[in-house]
């Protein structure tokens, strides 16, 4: 399952919740250009990775991606330069001394 693409014209947008909707991929290029997002929730899909933009997000600040199995890595700029200040993950998937231990200051709510 992917999403429109008319959703990355929703620019106002604060809150995205996309749970349980067998998703494989967001849209990259696009998704950066929900620069009103806070709050996006992406638990429980068959995400294999997230779009860079995601880390452009100048007002993210809360991030759910529990239950994507498949999750092979969260984008750089996402965990060093956003306002992210909250991410739920599962445990198993990235390890609390993984690329979590990279945001400092930063609260992560790991799933075990």
């Amino acid at each position: 399952t992917q999403l429109p693409p008319m959703l990355c014209q929703c620019t106002n947008l604060q809150l995205l919740d996309l749970t349980h909707n067998a998703l494989s991929s967001l849209p990259s290029p696009g998704f950066e250009r929900l620069t009103g997002l806070v709050d996006v929730r992406l638990g429980y899909n068959q995400l294999t990775s997230l779009p860079s933009g995601l880390g452009s997000l100048c007002r993210l600040k809360d991030l759910d991606l529990r239950g994507n199995a498949n999750l092979v890595g969260i984008p750089e700029d996402l965990l060093r330069d956003s306002t992210l200040q909250h991410i739920q993950v599962d445990a198993s998937l990235l390890g609390i001394d993984g690329m979590l231990a990279e945001m400092p200051g930063r609260d992560a709510y790991l799933h075990r």
